[in-house]
């Protein structure tokens, strides 16, 4: 992490940020200067890459991202006149942390925004703030609940929820006015405790998780309401607190996923009926080293393409799937645990884990786990460098029908694509890289088997 003083920054930086910003001059903007390399090889299987590394500045637990561009990480205690969030407008290329822009002695435990310029945090104490000029100035909003806030999920620019803390008595914010006021909503009505999770899909449709604690019967349940929070029908219920569910995610009124933990292992649950009835799903049993623990996230871009961050003994890890969950893949092992996820397509996506931000350009890539161990790519790459065309061999007894063929830049963006076709046509056929710029490309082999999305990946070098 190099920190730079803000007249370090060139004329470009600093015009790109002012005009997002404003005058920034006055600010004491601590610059995070990320390691970032374009030789990223999957030779070397990193699918996600350090984009940020706070290196115990503070914790980070959630992340958003409203486009490409815009996005903010945020999470754990303010370390002195620090403030807890940081944000880039640039995909992460950059992180800024703007010290003057939040309160002293305050935390936030999640941030969402709505727009480019409004934007909230949830607080302790029942406070959220909110901002409507992109984070040059917060407002604190006093809701109804004294609990900390924990999570918010706004649906549209009117319709915001929360959920608080221990001890919330059951109840849950309810905003109807783009976060100006809330009002508290009874979820659980017989308990002090809590919702640790909530999704909408429209302005009525809605499901929370939590724990309920009374004195005849502690239990843990999902719950879901189809008129706004104006009732809400229990979908799944445990008489025991083994379960704890940590986030759910709906890719429509039908398709959900709730994860967390059972007795310490994951626990992954699908729904393909809105929540009337849950299957259990379970992933892999091994990351590189250890078997999966608790499951702290979800999130899908459609129905069938998703991925989970869990936590380990001794770190974490991502896993993805292309069928919905029916089978979930190691993607790559990290050194803390992943908190939260969140990609904008099927390839471009960032997660959080304590001290760091990983960033991938290639979130559909399965690593290859064979006894622990990584299999190697089955082609090559003859020339490489290459200056014109190039040509694909195999290096082992590999054969596969129906395959795709992919070139795509450093960015992850494909320029050339060849779908349905054979790996004898494709060791044939020369491609020509010619009329292409110099740089980092890599050639992507896609092809399913016993109902899996296999990707090997070469990097090559245009000179």
């Amino acid at each position: 992490m190099i920190i730079l003083n803000p007249a370090a920054l060139t004329k470009k930086e600093w015009s790109s940020i002012k005009k997002k910003y404003g005058d920034i001059n006055r600010k004491v903007l601590i610059f995070l200067s990320l390691i970032f390399t374009c030789t990223i090889s999957y030779a070397q299987y990193e699918i996600w890459e350090t984009q940020l590394d706070v290196d115990n500045y503070t914790h980070l637990d959630r992340i958003f991202f409203l486009d490409e561009n815009y996005g903010w990480a945020i999470g754990g205690n303010t370390i002195g006149s620090a403030g807890p969030y940081f944000f880039t407008i640039d995909g992460g290329e950059n992180w800024y942390v703007d010290p003057n822009s939040w309160p002293d002695n305050h935390s936030g435990t999640d941030i969402v925004f709505i727009s480019q310029n409004t934007g909230f945090i949830a607080g302790a104490n029942g406070i959220i703030y909110k901002t409507t000029d992109g984070g040059q100035s917060w407002v604190p909003i006093q809701t109804p609940a004294t609990q900390n806030v924990i999570k918010l999920f706004f649906v549209d620019e009117n319709n915001g929820w929360a959920t608080l803390g221990q001890y919330s008595e059951g109840n849950i914010l309810h905003s109807f006015d783009g976060g100006n006021s809330w009002v508290l909503n009874s979820v659980f009505h017989d308990c002090y405790g809590n919702t640790s999770s909530i999704f909408f899909t429209d302005e009525n449709s809605g499901w929370v998780a939590g724990c309920a604690y009374n004195t005849e019967n502690d239990y843990v349940a999902i719950k879901k309401t189809t008129n706004s929070g104006g009732g809400w029908e229990t979908l799944d219920s445990l008489n025991n607190l083994s379960n704890y569910y940590m986030d759910i995610y709906f890719s429509d009124s039908s398709n959900g996923w709730i994860v967390g933990s059972y007795y310490s292992y994951n626990l992954i649950m699908h729904t393909v009926d809105g929540g009337a009835t849950w299957e259990g799903q379970e992933v892999e049993e091994i990351t590189k080293t250890q078997e999966p623990g608790q499951v702290n996230c979800v999130y899908f871009v459609d129905d069938t393409t998703g991925w989970i961050g869990t936590s380990v003994a001794e770190g974490g890890a991502i896993y993805f799937t292309s069928n919905g969950g029916q089978n979930w893949h190691f993607q790559q092992e990290f050194p803390q645990a992943i908190y939260d996820i969140q990609m904008i397509n099927h390839d471009t996506g960032w997660a959080v884990g304590r001290d760091f931000v990983y960033h991938t350009n290639n979130g559909s890539f399965v690593t290859n786990v064979i006894e622990n161990h990584v299999e190697k790519e089955p082609f090559i790459i003859l020339p490489n460098p290459v200056t014109n065309a190039f040509r694909i061999g195999t290096s082992s007894d590999f054969f596969c029908e129906n395959c795709q063929l992919e070139i795509t830049n450093i960015t992850g963006n494909s320029i050339l694509q060849f779908n349905n076709i054979s790996f004898e046509a494709i060791t044939q056929n020369p491609i020509d890289l010619s009329n292409y710029p110099t740089g980092v490309y890599f050639v992507v082999i896609r092809y399913e088997s016993n109902s899996q999305i296999i990707n090997y990946s070469q990097k090559i070098i245009k000179l």
